[in-house]
């Protein structure tokens, strides 16, 4: 009888160590990851006379990383309208950076002190060439 039971015992315990088994067996799957990155770089080409060169393409360029040849994927030639840039009425009291209806590039030229890592008289004197 003691005989009989354990032999019942191993055989449930070899029959869902199978099933186990045979399920995982099941959810095994090969995952591949892969990423891309685009970078983005800022160009502006001139000529001896330091005159803007206007209409280059992409197979007019050579990019080179660690002496290696990379590839170009992407190249527009952004065009900057001379206007004014004004500020945006806003809609209901909600401003936007963008004009309504305006899809060009319009020149912007920007100027950023670092209050927190430029001495304080650097500071002042930056201050006072700006004004």
């Amino acid at each position: 009888m003691r005989r009989t039971f354990w032999f019942a015992i191993v055989g449930i315990a070899l029959v869902l160590t199978r099933d186990l088994y045979s399920q995982a067996e099941q959810t095994k799957t090969t995952t591949f990851i892969s990423s891309t990155v685009l970078v983005l770089i800022p160009t502006v080409v001139n000529d001896n006379s330091g005159s803007h060169i206007p209409g280059l393409k992409k197979e007019e360029f050579a990019l080179m990383q660690d002496g290696k040849s990379q590839s170009i994927v992407v190249s527009e030639e952004v065009k900057t309208d001379f206007a004014r840039l004004r500020r945006s009425e806003g809609e209901q009291g909600t401003f936007s950076n963008t004009e309504p209806g305006g899809g060009d590039y319009h020149r912007l030229s920007m100027i950023v002190l670092d209050l927190v890592n430029t001495p304080l008289a650097d500071q002042s004197n930056a201050r006072a060439a700006l004004l």
